[in-house]
C-alpha cells in the first residue's frame, strides 16, 4: 500500500530525474530529502517490492510504469495546488507555496484536483515555471 510517505520518494526520484535528465542514485534521494541513506535504502526496497520501482544495489534508480504514473499524479496535484495557493489565495513567498502544496498533494483525490484544475482554467505551468506533467 503506498503511503505519504511513498508518495513523497516517488515524488523526489521524479523530481530529481525531471531536473538532472537522467535517472538518480539513491545519494542524490538521500540528499535531497535530507535523510540518512540507510533510512533511504529501507524505503526503496519497499517501493521496489511494490513494483514502484526498478533498484538493484549501487545502481539508478528507475521508476516503473507504475510507479512513473504515480509520481507524475503526485506532481500533477502538487503544481495544481501552488497554482491555487498564488493566484487564488495570493501566497507570496514560493517556499511557503511549495511547502503547503506538499502537505495538501496527500490529502486531495484525484477527482478534487481535477475539479480544481477545472476551476483554475487548466494551468500548464506551476508559478516556478515548471509544466504541468501530462496525466491518464
Amino acid at each position: 500500500m503506498t503511503t505519504p510517505t511513498k508518495e513523497d520518494y516517488l515524488r523526489a526520484i521524479d523530481h530529481l530525474r525531471e531536473q538532472n535528465q537522467r535517472n538518480v542514485k539513491a545519494i542524490e534521494v538521500a540528499q535531497y530529502m535530507k535523510l540518512a541513506k540507510s533510512t533511504v535504502s529501507e524505503r526503496l526496497v519497499e517501493l521496489a517490492e511494490e513494483k514502484l520501482i526498478k533498484h538493484e544495489r549501487y545502481s539508478s534508480l528507475e521508476l516503473t510504469k507504475k510507479g512513473d504514473k504515480l509520481a507524475r499524479r503526485l506532481t500533477y496535484k502538487h503544481r495544481v495546488i501552488e497554482v491555487f495557493l498564488k493566484d487564488i489565495l495570493h501566497v507570496e513567498n514560493n517556499k511557503e507555496i511549495h511547502n503547503e502544496a506538499h502537505k495538501l498533494e496527500h490529502a486531495f483525490s484525484d477527482k478534487t484536483i481535477e475539479k480544481l484544475s477545472d476551476f483554475l482554467d487548466n494551468p500548464r505551468y506551476c508559478p516556478h515555471g515548471q509544466p504541468l506533467p501530462k496525466i491518464s
